[in-house]
């Protein structure tokens, strides 16, 4: 049973630390000796145990509050990796991507009923939230938000890491713009049209240096393995 599992299982306190931390390390540490979509594959499937494992250290930590620490590290590694998806993620172009948002609202409304029935159910009333009545709220709205960006995030890795369907196109660059700002990362982009629509397209830094307008690049166009087509410049 769950609850046989979580007594039997050793990890907790430093040793989740450990295993977060490992998990973390192999992932980036093979990335040169692997193709991007393999690495995707590792970076998402360490993902998904890193919050498995947060989830065990959640309920340990209800059977036991003063054995089982959570403390800012585990989860802040968990985010890492999302974080990492989600770069991979706004690095494709999707070609008629309202269709997309479709299974990814209806896993992000089902992940979110779950997650709220268990937490009214296991975390509701420990002491922490009793003192703190307004964090209730917050953890609400935390728990909804990860579920709709674990939704988005595991529907378009999937889309993205297990598709080898690449058509090379070629395609004219109209024009080039950069977009910066205090707090933002600065991004270079070429404007191409695919298809009779004018579109932007994310490029390396030197390729956008090393790029004129008029000039031809070529970029991969992509089935998508969910069927959501979509286009990005690969080197």
């Amino acid at each position: 049973s769950i609850q046989t599992f979580l007594r039997q299982t050793a990890l907790y306190g430093k040793i989740f630390t450990l295993a977060y931390f490992n998990l973390f390390a192999l992932t980036f540490a093979v990335k040169p000796f692997v193709s991007a979509r393999l690495w995707v594959i590792l970076l998402f499937f360490s993902f998904i145990v890193a919050v498995i494992l947060l989830i065990i250290l959640a309920f340990k930590y209800i059977k036991a509050p003063n054995n089982y620490v959570i403390t800012k590290f585990e989860p802040l590694i968990a985010l890492l990796m999302l974080i990492g998806l989600l770069v991979v993620a706004s690095m494709q172009s999707y070609i008629g991507a309202q269709g997309m948002w479709i299974p990814v609202v209806i896993v992000g409304v089902i992940l979110s009923l779950c997650a709220i029935i268990i937490f009214i159910k296991y975390f509701k009333n420990l002491d922490y939230f009793k003192i703190n009545s307004g964090e209730l709220i917050a953890a609400y709205a935390l728990l909804v938000s990860f579920c709709f960006v674990f939704s988005f995030t595991a529907i378009s890795t999937v889309n993205y890491a297990f598709d080898d369907s690449a058509t090379e196109l070629s395609v004219e660059v109209l024009d080039k713009n950069i977009q910066s700002g205090a707090r933002t990362i600065t991004s270079f982009y070429f404007k191409i049209q695919i298809d009779e629509t004018i579109t932007q397209l994310e490029v390396p830094v030197d390729v956008y240096h090393s790029t004129e307008v008029g000039d031809y690049i070529e970029i991969q166009l992509y089935s998508g393995a969910l069927g959501y087509s979509y286009y990005v410049y690969e080197n």
